[in-house]
């Protein structure tokens, strides 16, 4: 009859353990890849005063240009209607952090889907007897926008 017993409950265990219910929380989403070519949309910079207020914001327009990104490569592929030129940047990612050496400058990764990218730069100081849009900005912050 132990015998009995011990079947019976190690079945109970078995079945309340296989009747786990899975939330959307603990299903895994799908890796968007980073790399692939982006086209470039609007980029939105703001400006910043010495206590960190907002004083002005500025956006570009989207282009005809483009964005590469590879493993460890960044293309600005910029001026393609009129005097073409690359800027090349290696970069390291962490999370949602992209980081460009050699100077340690992040990106932080804000959207990433299949079809939109949105890149932020965190505040930076910017140079001195420089002309701003806003000239009582001392730093800066940019949002760029991207597509595919």
């Amino acid at each position: 009859m132990q015998h009995f017993h011990f079947i019976f409950a190690l079945l109970l265990l078995a079945g309340a353990s296989a009747c786990h219910n899975t939330t959307p929380a603990d299903e895994v989403k799908p890796v968007v890849p980073l790399q692939g070519k982006w086209s470039i949309g609007e980029a939105t910079t703001f400006y910043y005063g010495w206590d960190m207020k907002a004083v002005a914001q500025t956006t570009t327009p989207a282009s005809p240009d483009y964005l590469k990104i590879e493993d460890s490569q960044m293309y600005y592929l910029i001026g393609q209607n009129t005097y073409p030129f690359t800027l090349v940047y290696t970069y390291t990612r962490d999370g949602d952090t992209l980081r460009i050496l050699p100077s340690q400058s992040a990106k932080a990764l804000k959207e990433l889907t299949t079809h939109t990218l949105t890149l932020f730069s965190r505040r930076t100081r910017l140079a001195n007897g420089v002309h701003y849009p806003a000239g009582d900005a001392f730093y800066q912050a940019t949002e760029e926008h991207f597509s595919r």
